[in-house]
Formats: C-alpha cells, structure tokens, sequence
C-alpha cells in the first residue's frame, strides 16, 4: 500500500536533482570547497542535525553554515550518533520490522532531495525536517508503545514518572517556541539572531543588510555589506545593494560603479543590469 507514496517521492527526488543548480541564481555554493571526505561528513552530520532536533532543540536559526564538516569533533560525534541511531533502529526492527522499515525508509526518501551531496551553500534547514521526522517519531512510538512495555511491565510508579517528563518536555518546548517568537519579530532581529550563533555567516549579513535597508537605517545597511565583501567577496548581491544604497542618496555615479562591479563579478546577474538601467534611465 505504501509503494506509490515512495514512488511519488523517488520522483520528486529525481526532479530535484534535475533541476539543482550552483551559482548566484542557483543553490549557494560553499566559499571554501570542500573535499570529499568533508562533503562525506556534512552528509552524515545532516541526519544527526535531523534527528537531534527531536531531543535537543537549541540553538535554532533561520540558517546553518557548512562549517560543521571541517570540524573533526563534531564529525567525530555526528558519526558516533548516527552510529547509536542505527543501533536503535536495529532494536526496533528485530521486534517491529514493519514500522522499523517503514519509518526509515519514510525518513529518507523524504529527506534526500534536501541533502547536501554537492553542495553546501545550505546543507540543512529545520523546515526540511518537518515531514521526514515523521517516520522517526513513528519507529520512537513503536519503541515506546509496544517493545518497552513487553520488556519492562509498566509500574504505577513509572506511569507517574513518565507523565511528569512528559509534562516537564511540553512545559520547555512551549517556552522554547514563546522565546522563538521575538527571535521572528522582524527580519532585522531574525538575522541578528542568526549572527549571535555564527557571526561567520555571509547570507545572514547580506539578509539583514537588505532589512536595514527596507528600514531606512542605510548606514547599518553599508556595515553589513563591508563584512559581506570581506566574507564572501564574489557574490555579486553585495555590491547590488551598495549600489541600492547609493542610488537612494542620489549618489548616482557610485551606484553605477556598484552596479558594473556587480557585473563584473556575475556577467549573468540580472539584477545588476537592471540597476543600472534604473541608472541611467
């Protein structure tokens, strides 16, 4: 029953690998390549990122870097991780093969065309996670439903430990979301709160800049972009927006100068082209 709904996914796999492309106008690409073991590591870290945001959800942002996988470290723990996931599924499959195939196979089909294979602009993303996550709740429920309790008879005792953990979790994940709420108040606080975590991330400044600019707040603006530019250097949206910037002091002759630099970094950015007809029209 369930074998059109993979081979729905398996073709809405395939399109995403049909239509995946780097660049300015594509899927960001990483400002330092990375080799293939690194590549390796961010696709083993990416179901570790997945999986844990079930059990620890901290340090949430509106988006991840790929500096992650040059970490030997967190590579070390992502794979030691992944390595105790697996572990635990085996468990369930022994005494629940059905829902132990069922929910990791649901689990990556629906996560494979967001993994990072060759790219790492953006390996992961919590949005991603939403239905994926459904087949490790369903192997978790099993485990909990039908395997722990043949194994460990439940006791009054443990059925009142257990309501009050499972209050304890709905009373934190009920402040975390409250707390998320002023993090998403507006652009600017949702990039500064990115920036608080990976003051490193390029995107983050480049978004905030454009919501300082959408605020009026251009001298803010112009900050961002001059770390942007140090950062990441060629991406031809940096000097876009200065050009914005400039244009809306009437600083006509810096914008064009913006605008060509933003050319000449992309010759296929459509943006700087229509700028800098904006220009001289």
């Amino acid at each position: 029953r369930s074998a059109p709904f993979f081979a729905l996914a398996a073709g809405f796999l395939f399109l995403a690998f049909l239509t995946m492309r780097s660049g300015p106008h594509g899927i960001p690409t990483a400002s330092v390549p990375l080799t293939y073991f690194q590549n390796l590591g961010l696709f083993f870290y990416a179901f570790v990122f997945y999986v844990s945001r079930i059990f620890l959800p901290v340090r949430l942002m509106a988006r991840y870097s790929s500096d992650i996988a040059q970490l030997p470290l967190d590579l070390a723990l992502s794979i030691a991780v992944f390595a105790a996931a697996c572990a635990f599924i085996y468990l369930v499959y022994r005494h629940k093969k059905e829902f132990a195939r069922f929910g990791t196979a649901f689990f990556i089909l629906t996560l494979m065309p967001t993994l990072p294979f060759h790219f790492a602009g953006q390996p992961y993303a919590d949005r991603y996670a939403y239905l994926p996550l459904a087949g490790v709740l369903l192997i978790i429920s099993a485990f909990l439903a039908e395997i722990l309790p043949e194994k460990w008879p439940a006791r009054r005792a443990g059925n009142y430990a257990a309501a009050a953990l499972f209050g304890v979790a709905v009373l934190f994940l009920g402040l975390k979301a409250q707390s998320l709420t002023r993090v998403w108040h507006d652009s600017i606080s949702l990039w500064t709160h990115v920036l608080k975590f990976d003051p490193q991330n390029a995107i983050a400044y480049l978004d905030r800049s454009q919501a300082y600019i959408d605020a009026g707040q251009l001298e803010k603006a112009m900050m961002d972009l001059d770390r942007v530019e140090k950062l990441d250097p060629k991406n031809p949206k940096v000097y876009c927006n200065r050009g914005v910037i400039h244009f809306m002091k009437a600083e006509y002759d810096k914008a064009l100068d913006e605008f060509n630099q933003s050319l000449a970094v992309s010759p296929r950015f459509y943006a700087g082209y229509f700028n800098r007809a904006l220009v001289w029209g």
